[in-house]
This record gives structure tokens, sequence and C-alpha cells, in this order.
């Protein structure tokens, strides 16, 4: 799979910061770019593997989660009693 160059900048922006603020600081992705720095890949193509590999993965399952749990959330029932007729009602059901 490959990245989008183009595709949504301010996505492509968020996790390049990612990125680079997890290498800076030592964090997760800081060991697999130094992995990668090791086999000698250069600073630029360790950082688009950290990007492709890692981070977007973490990031579009992370959004799938998120999907999934807001879908169990919502129910919708039509209205009963006083109103306007054939209106639905949209509930969130407590996570708890």
């Amino acid at each position: 799979m490959r990245l989008s160059r183009g595709g949504n900048r301010r996505i492509n922006t968020a996790l390049h910061m990612a990125a680079v603020t997890q290498v800076r600081l030592g964090q997760e992705g800081s060991a697999y770019y130094d992995k990668l720095i090791g086999r000698g890949k250069t600073k630029t193509e360790a950082m688009r593997l950290l990007l492709r590999r890692r981070l977007s993965d973490r990031v579009f399952s992370a959004m799938r989660a998120d999907e999934h749990l807001s879908a169990e959330a919502v129910v919708t029932r039509p209205t009963s009693g006083p109103g306007i007729a054939g209106t639905t009602v949209v509930e969130l059901r407590s996570a708890a």
C-alpha cells in the first residue's frame, strides 16, 4: 500500500507531525526509525516508512474502532405520544 502524497493535506500534516514528535521524544516510533536507519535507509525513507507502516495503520484502526463504537451507541426509534407523527428519535446508549 502506498500513501497518497496528495490526498488530505491536513491529515498528512498531522501524521507527519506525529512521526517527527515520536522520533524526537524517543517514543514508540523512535525505535522503529532507528532500526530502519541501521538497515541503511535514509532519514527521509525511514520517516516515510514510519508514517506508512506504523502511524497511519494505528490511526486508521483507531478510527475504525471509534466508528464501530459510535454505531453501536446510536439507537433510533419512532416517536410515540404528542409531537409530529412519523418522526424518529435518536438516543445515545451509555458506554458504561
